[in-house]
């Protein structure tokens, strides 16, 4: 761990060498060159709320509208909730153009990002209320099985915001809403959250838990009413669609 991994990084790519332009060292201090735009930007570093906020302000600048694009290596994994959240606060500039490849999603910049939106997005000060929202509209866009995947990512981000306790009840009911049975990313992810840690995930996001802003009381109430209308809606619809059916 914290070790270079240049040398396997070549032996694994030496017949591309000549394609390849490696820039080693710490992202956070990187620069893109202004005048190099990016035709496909795959992303796979976003790990945390820094160098998420990196790549959108560093990269996503030189994205070509109309022809870019963008492939989110984690945006199904629970731990990068985050994703899916920027990616539908930037939704007017972006179409989805392939929802399922395992954990990754991929977009099309179709409009420019003016720069005090990439900005707000980088700075990822959505409260839980916008969070939760966000997420539950990429799942009606990704449609299924995206759409079971990212309710482990809310799961995620109830737990981060408001611990272990909660996050259990709420993977109790994602679970018994999931119409997924035998799929390696729904199971990858379950597996995942048997061993979720909200302090662990608040440290890897903010690199200590004591910088993530804790939940407001409006957040709490919002909570609570989402997971009460939820569970109404789950106990009314298999219902409904019985009679719709019958």
């Amino acid at each position: 761990m914290g070790q270079s991994f240049a040398a396997t990084f070549r032996r694994a790519t030496t017949q591309f060498a000549d394609l390849i332009e490696v820039h080693a060292g710490d992202l956070l201090e990187q620069i893109w060159p202004s005048d190099e735009p990016i035709e496909i930007l795959f992303v796979d570093v976003a790990k945390t709320l820094a160098l998420s906020g990196k790549v959108l302000t560093e990269f996503f600048p030189r994205l070509i509208p109309g022809k870019s694009i963008v492939i989110h290596q984690d945006f199904y994994h629970p731990t990068a909730f985050y994703l899916p959240v920027v990616m539908d606060f930037l939704m007017d500039h972006f179409t989805i153009i392939e929802t399922g490849r395992d954990w990754s999603v991929v977009f099309r910049l179709e409009r420019p990002i003016p720069p005090e939106i990439l900005q707000a997005a980088s700075l990822y000060k959505f409260s839980f209320a916008q969070q939760q929202a966000a997420l539950r509209r990429m799942m009606r866009r990704v449609g299924m099985p995206g759409s079971d995947y990212l309710r482990l990512s809310e799961c995620a981000a109830i737990g981060t915001h408001f611990g272990e306790q909660r996050f259990q009840s709420a993977l109790a009911a994602a679970i018994r809403r999931s119409r997924l049975e035998t799929d390696s990313v729904w199971s990858d992810g379950l597996s995942w959250c048997s061993d979720f840690k909200a302090s662990r995930i608040r440290t890897r996001l903010y690199g200590t838990p004591s910088l993530m802003p804790p939940p407001t009381s409006a957040d709490k109430a919002h909570l609570f009413l989402s997971a009460f209308l939820s569970e109404v809606t789950a106990r009314i619809m298999p219902g409904v669609k019985q009679r719709l059916t019958g």
